[in-house]
C-alpha cells in the first residue's frame, strides 16, 4: 500500500509544536488535576496530622523520611524545612535515603532496590511506638518497602505516600496516603504530575502537623532557629507581630538573649525570666499562646535586658 493510502491517528500534540501559552496552558491543567486529587485526600490526610502529632507529643518521639531518587530528595529538603523553619529538634529527625549522601546531588543506579541496605539502617535507628516514619515513593520501590516493614513490625506510625497502584508499598502502611495515578504531559524517568502532588501532600502534612505541634502562633515560625543572619529581620518582625508596642532595640535585644527564638524572647520581653519562660512553654507543651493570650498582649513592655 502506497505511504500516500496509510492513515496514521494523529497523536496530542507535543509541547514543541506548541506556543508558549498554549504549553504553559496545558501543564498548568496537568497541575491543577493533581491539586484537586489531593484535595480529595484531605480526610485522610488530616487524620493522619492528627494521629502523628499525638504520636510526637512526648520527648522521644522522632520523625523518619524515606525515599529514594526524586523521593529521597524530596524527604530531605522537608527535613531540612523542619529543622530550619520550626525549630525540629536534629536528634529527633532523620533522613534514609537509598542514595545516601550522595544521593542529594547524583543518581546512584540500582540503590532503590538495596532492600538489605534499607533494613540495616531502619534497624540501626532501633524505631518505637513513638515514632512517625514517612514513606514517599513514586513507584514499589523496594528500598522504601524494606523500611517500611521494618518501621511497622516495631508499631511505629507508619505514612506511605504513593500512587496507588504501588500496592505492596501502601500494605506496608498504617497510614497510607494512596494518590491516584496521574496522566503526565510529558513522559520519560519521572512523573511530573505526580511528583506534584507528592510534594503538595508533603508540603500540607509537614506544615499543619508542626502547626499541631505548637510550633507556631498566629501564623507566625515562632520556633525558628537558624543562625543565618538575613533572617535576623524575620525573627524581629515576628516579634513586633507579637507585641507591636516593642521597639527595635528590644526585639535585638530580647532575641539576643534568647539566642534568636522568637517564642522565648516573646515570653522575656513582657518581664518573665528565662527560667520562667522556659518552664512555662514546657508546661503548655512547647506553646506560649495561651500564655501570651490570657497574660501577656497588651501588657508593659520590660526594660531592656542587661
Amino acid at each position: 500500500m502506497p505511504l500516500s493510502q496509510i492513515t496514521v491517528a494523529r497523536p496530542e500534540s507535543g509541547l514543541e509544536s506548541l506556543g508558549n501559552d498554549a504549553a504553559i496552558d496545558r501543564l498548568l491543567l496537568a497541575q491543577a488535576q493533581s491539586l484537586a486529587a489531593c484535595r480529595k485526600l484531605q480526610p485522610e490526610l488530616s487524620d493522619i496530622i492528627k494521629r502523628a502529632a499525638n504520636r510526637l507529643r512526648n520527648d522521644a518521639g522522632r520523625i523518619i523520611f524515606v525515599g529514594s531518587g526524586a523521593s529521597g530528595r524530596l524527604v530531605l529538603n522537608t527535613s531540612l524545612e523542619l529543622h530550619e523553619c520550626f525549630g525540629w529538634p536534629r536528634e529527633r529527625l532523620s533522613v534514609l535515603m537509598a542514595e545516601g549522601a550522595r544521593g542529594a546531588t547524583d543518581s546512584v543506579p540500582g540503590a532503590g532496590h538495596e532492600q538489605g541496605e534499607a533494613a540495616r539502617r531502619m534497624n540501626n535507628l532501633q524505631v518505637t511506638q513513638h515514632d512517625v516514619v514517612v514513606g514517599v515513593a513514586d513507584s514499589d520501590t523496594p528500598f522504601t518497602r524494606a523500611a517500611l516493614s521494618i518501621a511497622l513490625s516495631r508499631s511505629a506510625l507508619v505514612v506511605a505516600l504513593a500512587p496507588v497502584d504501588a500496592v505492596e508499598l501502601l500494605a506496608l502502611s498504617n497510614a497510607p496516603l494512596a494518590m491516584p495515578v496521574m496522566a503526565d504531559v510529558l513522559h520519560g524517568a519521572s512523573r511530573p504530575a505526580q511528583d506534584l502532588a507528592a510534594r503538595s501532600l508533603l508540603n500540607l502534612w509537614s506544615n499543619l502537623l508542626m502547626v499541631r505541634l505548637n510550633r507556631t502562633y498566629k501564623n507566625l515560625m515562632v520556633d525558628m532557629r537558624a543562625e543565618s543572619q538575613p533572617l535576623a529581620a524575620t525573627r524581629i518582625d515576628m516579634l513586633r507581630r507579637i507585641h507591636p508596642h516593642l521597639s527595635e532595640a528590644h526585639c535585638v535585644a530580647h532575641l539576643g538573649r534568647a539566642n534568636g527564638w522568637v517564642k522565648l524572647a516573646a515570653l522575656t520581653a513582657v518581664g518573665a525570666s528565662d527560667d520562667t519562660a522556659r518552664a512555662l512553654l514546657k508546661r503548655f507543651d512547647g506553646s506560649h499562646s495561651l500564655y501570651l493570650i490570657r497574660r501577656t498582649e497588651g501588657c508593659r513592655v520590660s526594660a531592656l535586658p542587661k
